[in-house]
Formats: structure tokens, C-alpha cells, sequence
């Protein structure tokens, strides 16, 4: 437990021991058991410092059973400049009652590749006839009997294609952009695109009906403040539409509709972060990180408010697996240092986030660009890939636990907040204990200069720098896989 222990009336010991729910908006301890801190590319949801995770290759595993072998898919083989992102196509096929999962990559080029997973297989198809001038959403859906993929963009030269994997593609010319669909009590809702304010629904459940009100088709207009209609989640036995300064609920009753508006925001949603999460709706905002409920909105207080600033996080994505959340972002640390991508001048995401809801605790992750996410959940898969903006466009990149952006150690830090013991006047810093391992820098930034240690082995470290000053930080930092568990800073009052 953290602690500020008197010795005597003249020697005072503070004890970091827990590092635990760090604390990026306060500049100064709040107790003797709270010390805000800030950090990152550390881990410090077991109460020490540890190499937070890296990033890796995307592997897969070779078959469908539990323990199976990975493989690398052969993502280099495409000879693509950047991986714009990722598609999950599940597919039932009857004839052979067998399941298919294919990852499908989309590519700098406009072309469709797809890998069959679960299958012993590194390469990927070209699925001719698809090309798109910008990602597509996708939408898998029921067609006729069989499981299809649709695939649209809202760029104006890109055709609508429906793919059904043992037939050709094909081209759909009269029905609207779908940029977002969910289907809730037997009938399918639709975003789209050019028409923002609009929701589309069908009970046919087939996205190819909608564009022509009719008996199975119908269509609903909102035109209050909240803004455009961006994403449409079934949640709780309702449609819930997120838009860009609001949600409004959808509830089925007999086959009609009740539109409510249950929430009005004074900030920018960024639809792109809006991902069902256990029992809530998680998503950002432009001053906050926010949980919904079904009834009510609320703000989580993580502490990291400061990091947002008034940052345009339209780049913003998320997804959600198991009892995490995962949300790349844009966040300002206010130190000046440029840590990974940030030393590239067009970065776009430079942290991510990593929510544990069910514990409340994160990790932060800086210094790495993600363009987009793709959960999988199939047979013994679960597990997230990622896409970036820059230094690894070309690659598909999973979690790794070495703390390394693609075999490349990154820069880790944590600081204390400011340490003030009892008033201002004048102490001298005599000993500092530190329990790590061998090869982190120990940093103490004080009022009246700076003192550097590292240290020279795994476990007990000893240093004496004889520091006077009135008030100081404890700093960490290291590039290479460390952890730190205790540091006891001695003081003598006076001097």
C-alpha cells in the first residue's frame, strides 16, 4: 500500500508499492494512499509496473480444435502497400453442412483477397470482380437460402456487390449506400449513405429489399438537432441510433414503431467507437470516454481527460472482445516527446486504449497508429487484428506480450505526481530503494535539479544522491521488457 511513514520527527519514508489506477488529471497526490500518476507502454493493472503489450504478426491457427498449430497467413505476398482493412465472412454451406470462416483483406490497390481460415492455408484468392476505391462496409446477410457478403462503399464510382463464395460476384445498381445494419425482433435496419438522416427497415431481413417503401419495406425520417444518423445497434430488444450529437431509440411494437429520443449530447460521438460491450454500449465522445445503459448515458472517470484535450479523434476506432474494449485514438500527453509513430508528422491515432469493464482498469499504449480493428470469434479464435495509418501499413498486426511494435522496443514511462510532504520547506532526498529489474532508468525531478540512477540488477537496488529540494517526482523509464514492484524515497527534513 502506498504511504508517506514517519520515522522520527525528522525523517520521513514514502513508499510506492501500488501502481494501480493511474491518474492523468490530478498534479498532486490527493492522501497518503493515492499517488496519481501518468504513464504509458507500462502495465499496471496488477499493482506493478510491467511491459505493457506489443504487437506482432498476425497468426492463425493451422485447424478448428483447441491447441492447434499457428501459421502465418502470407500477407507479404500480395505486394500491397498499406492494408486498408480487415472483413470476417461467415459462412454456412449446405450442400456439405460445413461452416466457413474467410478473412478477407482489403487492400491500397482496391482488390478483395480472402483467406479460408481453420483450413492449413498461408495464402490468399483474389476475389475478381470486387474492386472498391474506398473501404467497404460489409454486411453478412442471408440471400436466397445461403449466407452472402455484401460489400458497398460510399465512395460514387464504387458499385454495391453481393458475393455468395461458390458463385461469381455480382452487382447491385438500385438499392442506397449501407453504411451500418442490425436486425432486431426478425427485421433488419439500415443506415445509409447521402440520406444520413434515414433509417431503413425490412422484415424480409435481406439488405438487397430496402431502397422502395412496400408492404416489407418501410422507412423512418429523423429530422430533429441531434445531427446525422451514424450507426444503428441492437441492444436489449430495441434499435438504438447513434447519431452525431445523440442516440434515439427505436422500440418494435405489433409491428410499429415508437421513436424516442433518450439522449442529447453537447460533444462530437465518433460512431466509429460505438461497440456493444457485456451489458452496455461503450463509445467516445469528444470529452469522454461514455457507457449506455439502455436508459441513461454516464461518463466513466478514468482519470484521462486531460489526454483528450480538445483533440479531433474522427479517426478514432474500437471493437470489443471478452471483457475488453479497444479503442485506438488521439491523445496529447503535453510532454513534447515524440514516442513511435508520433516522430511521423501524419499520424492519425497515436494510443491505444485497453478498458477492462468487468475490473475497471486499462492499459495505454503509445506510440502506435492503428487505422482499424476486426474482432474474430470462430471456432477456437478469439483475438483481435489490427490495420495502421503508418510505420506498418503494410502488415496485419495481433497483441503480443513482449511490450515490441513488430520486434522493435518502444519507449515505456511512468511518473509520479508531484510528491510534497507535509509543507514547502526544504528536505534532503539520502537513499532511494527500488525493487525492478535490471536496466530502468530511475529519475528524480525535483524543484532544485535532477538526479538519474539505473539500475544494475534484478531485485534490491540502492542509491544515496544526497537531493535537496521541496518538492520532487518519482519518473521510470526503460525500452527493454522490465517491471518494477517497490520504490522507498528517504527524506531528512532541513536537510
Amino acid at each position: 500500500m502506498n504511504k508517506i511513514k514517519k520515522i522520527n520527527p525528522n525523517r520521513t519514508k514514502i513508499i510506492i508499492d501500488d501502481f494501480s489506477n493511474p491518474n492523468f488529471d490530478n498534479e498532486s497526490f490527493v492522501d497518503n494512499s493515492a499517488f496519481p500518476a501518468v504513464l504509458y507502454n507500462f502495465d499496471c493493472t496488477k499493482g506493478i509496473l510491467k511491459t505493457s503489450k506489443g504487437f506482432e504478426n498476425i497468426t492463425l491457427p493451422k485447424y478448428s480444435t483447441f491447441g492447434s498449430e499457428e501459421i502465418v497467413p502470407d500477407i507479404a505476398s500480395l505486394n500491397l502497400t498499406s492494408v486498408e482493412g480487415l472483413i470476417h465472412f461467415r459462412e454456412y454451406y449446405v450442400p456439405t453442412s460445413t461452416h466457413s470462416h474467410r478473412l478477407i483483406v482489403y487492400g491500397n490497390d482496391g482488390n478483395i483477397y480472402g483467406n479460408t481460415m481453420f483450413y492449413n492455408w498461408t495464402g490468399f484468392s483474389h476475389l475478381y470482380d470486387m474492386h472498391f476505391d474506398k473501404f467497404p462496409t460489409a454486411i453478412n446477410f442471408r440471400h436466397e437460402g445461403a449466407d452472402a457478403l455484401l460489400l458497398c462503399s460510399e465512395d460514387a464510382d464504387d458499385d454495391m456487390k453481393v458475393w455468395v463464395s461458390n458463385y461469381s460476384p455480382y452487382t447491385i445498381t438500385d438499392v442506397p449506400t449501407i453504411t451500418s445494419a442490425c436486425e432486431c425482433d426478425g427485421i433488419l435496419f439500415c443506415t445509409v449513405g447521402n440520406e444520413s438522416k434515414q433509417i431503413w427497415h425490412t422484415n424480409t431481413l435481406d439488405p438487397l429489399d430496402i431502397g422502395t417503401p412496400s408492404e416489407n419495406v418501410g422507412l423512418i425520417e429523423l429530422t430533429d438537432e441531434r445531427g446525422e444518423s451514424r450507426k444503428v445497434v441492437s441492444y436489449k430488444g430495441n434499435v438504438f441510433v447513434f447519431r452525431d450529437y445523440g442516440i434515439t431509440k427505436i422500440s418494435i411494437y405489433n409491428n410499429s414503431f415508437n421513436i424516442s429520443h433518450i439522449y442529447k449530447s453537447t460533444s462530437k460521438i465518433f460512431a466509429n467507437t460505438v461497440v456493444v460491450c457485456g451489458n452496455s454500449i461503450i463509445f467516445l465522445q469528444r470529452d469522454g470516454l461514455y457507457e449506455f445503459n439502455g436508459v441513461s448515458v454516464n461518463r466513466y472517470n478514468l482519470k484521462i481527460e486531460s489526454l483528450l484535450g480538445d483533440m479531433d479523434n474522427t479517426n478514432a476506432y474500437a471493437a470489443c472482445l471478452q471483457t475488453k474494449y479497444y479503442l485506438a485514438l488521439r491523445c496529447d500527453f503535453g510532454d513534447n516527446l515524440q514516442i513511435g509513430c508520433e516522430k511521423t508528422a501524419t499520424y492519425k491515432n497515436n494510443v491505444l486504449l485497453i478498458y477492462d469493464f468487468e475490473k475497471n482498469n486499462f492499459e495505454i499504449i503509445r506510440g502506435i497508429d492503428i487505422k482499424r480493428m476486426l474482432a474474430v470469434r470462430a471456432n477456437n479464435l478469439e483475438r483481435i487484428f489490427f490495420t495502421f495509418n503508418t510505420d506498418f501499413v503494410d502488415k496485419v498486426g495481433q497483441l503480443s506480450n513482449d511490450g515490441k511494435f513488430f520486434g522493435n522496443n518502444i519507449e515505456k514511462f511512468y511518473s509520479s505526481a508531484e510528491l510534497m510532504v507535509e509543507d514547502s520547506s526544504f528536505k534532503t532526498i539520502r537513499r532511494i530503494e527500488v525493487f525492478a529489474d535490471s536496466g530502468v532508468v530511475v529519475s528524480i525531478k525535483s524543484d532544485n535539479g535532477d538526479v538519474y540512477f539505473t539500475t544494475y540488477c534484478d531485485g534490491y537496488n540502492v542509491f544515496c544522491p544526497i537531493l535537496k529540494c521541496k518538492n520532487f517526482k518519482v519518473q521510470f523509464s526503460a525500452t527493454n521488457n522490465v517491471s518494477v514492484k517497490r520504490i522507498e524515497v528517504s527524506l531528512v527534513h532541513g536537510g
